[in-house]
């Protein structure tokens, strides 16, 4: 191998391993700061009903799923990147580490690749929709800006999408130097 494509790989390696941080710390915020909120809000709720006897307001059921909509889409790059989605693993447990990497390329560009885009097509045409008509949440007291609460579809898809290449850059990028360091 020469010394410039080396150079190229590691260069594309580097920026694989800079998504996948990037991925990671935005879900760390997101976890930092959605999942204490919502168990504080699930917490209020529950006590609100049993020791207050009050009925449980909208208000605090759309914040609660507007929440959760904003963890699930801001650190689903995150759980890729940490291999904690779901696989078939009774299936992928004997395969080699070859065999596992040509499988994962074949469901990213079968199946991921064109959904993710998919997604962000209309969850662009989404957030601009609510962006120009002004859109407020569907609450008692509709929190204003719901564009951007709407701009966490896009945008964790895209960054789950960029993960997901990222890992298999890595898996192109790591196979040489695991080559290197055979021989």
């Amino acid at each position: 191998m020469s010394a410039n494509r080396n150079n190229q790989l590691q260069s594309l390696h580097r920026v694989a391993l800079g998504i996948e941080t990037f991925a990671r710390r935005v879900g760390l915020v997101a976890a930092c700061v959605l999942l204490p909120l919502l168990v504080l809000g699930r917490c209020w709720e529950i006590v609100s009903r049993n020791v207050f006897e009050s009925a449980t307001s909208s208000f605090f059921n759309s914040m609660e799923s507007e929440f959760f909509m904003l963890f699930v889409f801001l650190s689903i790059a995150t759980g890729y990147v940490g291999d904690a989605h779901v696989r078939v693993d009774i299936f992928r447990a004997g395969f080699s580490a070859r065999v596992k990497w040509w499988i994962e390329l074949a469901a990213a560009v079968l199946f991921v690749i064109p959904f993710t885009l998919i997604v962000i097509w209309y969850g662009y045409d989404l957030v601009l929709s609510a962006y120009q008509h002004g859109e407020r949440s569907a609450a008692a007291l509709g929190a204003p800006l719901r564009w951007l609460l709407l701009s966490s579809v896009p945008f964790g898809i895209t960054l789950f999408t960029l993960a997901m290449l990222a890992r298999l850059v890595r898996g192109v990028t790591e196979a040489p130097q695991q080559q290197q360091g055979n021989k």
